[in-house]
């Protein structure tokens, strides 16, 4: 995509990209329920009190960046779609809290995500699906694709690490080695 904006100059290409893919997924998926879920934008969280240098190389939001979240979560609400942040935890985590207790009551569960850090929810009831490619991602199609199932994703990461979150993994492991 080239770069887009409006008429007085601001930015919009990550908000006609988002509303884009969401309409698409509304229009070709028709899901009976959906939410966003979102980091608080808090600096604490508790896995700082574990490991205080989490997150600790990561460069700030370009500055074009702020005004489009903002458009693209009131484009998310006045579309009636409820958006969910918990101070103090990041969107993964209340994703996984969500799955676990929308299966525990027999609930079918799609995280559009392409989080790799999501992979470990996958089973009989969560499945994950990336808008751009059209693609649901089950337990025995990351088995094929990965190399790993769900239950292996935890001490797969660990191993590699995350350099997106600065978590160290053990020097010169990669996907494939671990």
């Amino acid at each position: 995509f080239r770069e887009l904006s409006s008429p007085s100059g601001e930015p919009t290409k990550a908000t006609y990209v988002f509303t884009q893919m969401l309409l698409n997924l509304i229009a070709q998926r028709k899901p009976q329920y959906l939410a966003m879920v979102i980091d608080s934008g808090d600096e604490f969280v508790f896995r700082k009190e574990f490991y205080p240098d989490y997150k600790a190389n990561r460069q700030a939001p370009p500055p074009e960046l702020e005004p489009q979240e903002k458009r693209i979560l009131r484009i998310v609400r006045d579309a009636g779609i409820p958006v969910f942040a918990k101070h103090g935890f990041e969107a993964d985590d209340l994703i996984a809290t969500m799955a676990r207790k929308l299966c525990d009551q027999d609930w079918e569960i799609v995280v559009v995500s392409k989080d790799k850090d999501l992979r470990q929810l996958i089973n009989d009831c969560t499945k994950m699906y990336d808008v751009q490619s059209d693609k649901f991602i089950d337990a025995a199609s990351m088995e094929t694709d990965c190399g790993y199932g769900p239950s292996e994703a935890i001490e797969v990461q660990s191993l590699m690490g995350d350099n997106i979150d600065n978590v160290p993994g053990i020097p010169g492991v990669g996907e494939k080695t671990a």
